[in-house]
């Protein structure tokens, strides 16, 4: 009898939680809460944001440096890896950048600023080419990975 109690509790404790989280105008889809990036630089600014966002904003801009650093090295693994699954068929081998565009590429990923964070996803905006691009990064296994750039 009292397993079929906990059981029902804990059926509406989570429907609760689920139904918190849930937007009534987007069809009843999940939809997570972005924490705001600070628009000033101000350490006074950043207090408000969660401990989780920011561990998240420090572990996804160490990637973008390492990234960095690697381009500027030649390697741009990790940028093939970011690329669209349809283009990275169509390429047969590595791309060969030329130290020029290794340059403007590391300095849009160190100038790149966060938009939106979340605790294992971060949306960067930047410019590259003299355009913005929006890119993001995200958490997989405790490995940060770079999607759209």
């Amino acid at each position: 009898m009292k397993s079929g109690f906990l059981v029902i509790t804990c059926v509406l404790f989570f429907s609760i939680i689920i139904a918190g989280c849930v937007d009534p105008d987007d069809g009843g889809t999940l939809t997570p809460v972005p924490t705001q990036v600070p628009a000033g630089n101000s350490e006074d600014e950043w207090v408000t944001v969660s401990s989780q966002a920011l561990v998240a904003k420090e572990e996804s801009r160490e990637a973008l440096v390492k990234a960095a650093d690697e381009v500027l090295e030649g390697d741009v693994g990790w940028l093939v890896d970011a690329l669209p699954p349809e283009v990275q068929e169509q390429l047969e081998e590595q791309p060969a950048i030329s130290p020029d565009d290794a340059e403007e590429i590391a300095r849009a990923l160190s100038n790149a600023r966060e938009r939106e964070m979340h605790e294992d996803l971060v949306i960067y905006e930047t410019t590259y080419q003299g355009k913005i691009h929006s890119f993001y990064t995200f958490r997989e296994w405790d490995e940060w990975k770079i999607v759209g750039f």
